[in-house]
């Protein structure tokens, strides 16, 4: 049984760097995109000063940087669940060795 858990949580871990890629990616996508909206609202604005027009660029593009929090904190979590599963293997893996050894040890008596 345990040995069915490590081969589990095993390949998990093992598909997990291609969906970390894919994460990435989609930040990577939707940075590009906020930005370039961002600097599209900025050079656009009807008010020459900076701070003006940072903040009409923010507020016009807030359904970019919605998207671009959300890839995110898919990431993190993403990263975070690996992490997890990494821990839950080691875990595993010690329990699988101290019974091992438990039998092997009983098998010499």
């Amino acid at each position: 049984e345990v040995e069915e858990l490590i081969m589990v949580l095993s390949d998990r871990i093992a598909a997990a760097p291609g969906v970390l890629v894919r994460l990435y990616e989609e930040v990577h996508r939707a940075e590009e995109v906020y930005e370039k909206e961002f600097s599209k609202h900025m050079v656009n604005s009807p008010r020459p000063e900076v701070t003006m027009a940072r903040a009409y660029a923010k507020h016009h593009t807030n359904e970019e940087l919605h998207t671009l929090n959300l890839a995110k904190e898919k990431m993190r979590y993403a990263e975070w669940l690996q992490s997890a599963l990494t821990s839950k293997l080691y875990g595993y893996l010690n329990i699988n060795k101290a019974m091992s050894a438990q039998m092997f040890g009983q098998g010499r008596g």
